[in-house]
């Protein structure tokens, strides 16, 4: 089943527009699903396209259950997709050929309303899709606004991330629309450490302050996840070694996963913007958070070119995601087309 869904993924969703996740369970585990986000927005929004429906086995979920660091994996896997997504082209050159720039900018829109998604939970607010959050953003906005995350210019951002993902109308420059997309995200990140009451005194690509914290915001120190890391490590011991590999354990990898991603985006970012220095830092930090990352040999790179290091860094970070997570690993060959 795993590599008849994965023929399925590669050849039906070559298209960020369009991309459908194959999955399955066993209607057993139905009645178990975690309080998870995703669970939720599936009995609020799930269609039953033939067979019986079994949307009433899944468990009611609202803001008392909901498992809010389950919610936090939001800023994660959206700064993935912008990675995953973006076109060689634009790191290279700045821009890209009309199709993927339209392709591209739909990947931001789509990904930056889901800091709505996040955002609104940790206010009180549990809603089911993109429609309903906007809504609620603009009638409430008064009561909502932080002046961190949601500011003016966060409703009037969200407003225009709804024309692009649902009427494909862009109104910005992709330069434009990848350096406010990173803001937001960097901002939501900041936001995430001051409700934990953190202070983050690292340096420019430092990874200290969130990777120790990271069992605050994320499950990184589960006893199923801690038990499958030691396994992992046995089970690739040649490559990662005794000391190494008992340090990768012990270490929160969703802290640094988000780390990593907003160094890497930030440097593209700083480095558009025509601060070389400042995108080089941020590069540099982002290659040594995946040597503690990496579960294959010390991560390496012997090039100095802004453009190649930063590809090579989305690569090793897209085999760090198949080789840790079983989840990926049946996506392989999608994620390997993608990026190539």
């Amino acid at each position: 089943m795993a590599k008849a869904y994965r023929k399925l993924e590669k050849r039906y969703s070559t298209n960020p527009l369009f991309h459908i996740d194959f999955s399955y369970i066993d209607m057993r585990q139905l009645r178990s699903l975690p309080p998870h986000l995703k669970h939720y927005e599936t009995k609020e929004n799930g269609i039953t396209i033939c067979g019986r429906d079994l949307l009433h086995l899944v468990p009611d979920i609202t803001l008392k259950n909901l498992d809010f660091k389950d919610l936090n994996e939001i800023l994660i896997w959206r700064l993935w997709a912008m990675l995953l997504y973006l076109p060689n082209e634009f790191v290279q050159y700045g821009s890209a050929n009309g199709e993927e720039e339209s392709m591209y900018k739909y990947v931001l829109y789509r990904n930056l309303l889901d800091l709505t998604t996040w955002i609104l939970p940790l206010k009180g607010v549990l809603l089911p899709s993109f429609r309903e959050r906007h809504a609620y953003l603009e009638s409430d906005f008064s009561e909502l606004q932080d002046n961190q995350v949601i500011d003016k210019r966060f409703l009037n951002l969200m407003n225009e991330c709804m024309t692009g993902k649902f009427e494909l109308k862009f109104s910005r420059s992709l330069v434009d629309l990848y350096a406010i997309a990173i803001e937001y995200f960097v901002r939501a990140k900041q936001h995430l450490l001051d409700m934990n009451h953190i202070v983050d005194y690292g340096n420019v690509g430092s990874s200290s302050t969130i990777e120790k914290n990271s069992g605050k915001f994320f499950h990184d120190y589960h006893y199923r996840r801690k038990g499958y890391e030691t396994l992992f490590f046995l089970n690739n011991f040649r490559d990662m070694g005794i000391k190494r590999g008992i340090r990768w354990v012990l270490t929160g990898k969703y802290g640094l996963m988000l780390e990593f991603l907003c160094n890497i985006h930030l440097a593209l970012a700083s480095n558009l913007a025509g601060d070389k220095e400042q995108g080089s830092r941020y590069l540099n930090g982002a290659c040594s958070i995946l040597q503690k990352l990496s579960v294959r040999s010390t991560f390496k790179v012997e090039t100095k070119e802004f453009s190649e290091l930063w590809l090579a860094l989305r690569r090793g970070f897209a085999h760090f995601l198949t080789d840790y997570f079983r989840s990926l690993q049946v996506k392989n060959d999608y994620i390997d087309s993608t990026i190539s």
